[in-house]
């Protein structure tokens, strides 16, 4: 799942880009699996490559490549934009406790 790969995932408040590239050299590794990308189109985010089956909501799993250009992170996990909203509302804090994660 993409909120569970090995780099660490910083908290942005403000939605993250979701670039779709064509793969030149196939050279990279995906942040999820750890596999090269081999496949024709990857996706860039957070600075980091994906393949497209690979960067998904981690709460609906969701393929966000799909579902837009842009992604969310918060608590170490990438969440697509209606499991944000969802989540932590517009303020960016827990409903539950108030307390911002």
């Amino acid at each position: 799942m993409a909120g569970r790969n090995k780099s660490s995932v910083e908290d942005n408040e403000s939605p993250m880009p979701v670039n779709n590239e064509v793969n030149t050299t196939g050279k990279q590794e995906c942040a999820s699996c750890s596999k090269k990308i081999k496949d024709r189109y990857l996706l860039k985010a957070l600075d980091l490559y994906w393949h497209e089956d690979c960067l998904k909501c981690a709460c609906c799993d969701c393929r966000l490549g799909e579902v837009g250009s842009t992604l969310f992170t918060r608590a170490n996990l990438i969440l697509c934009k209606r499991d944000y909203l969802r989540l932590f509302g517009t303020t960016g804090y827990c409903p539950a406790c108030s307390l911002s994660s």
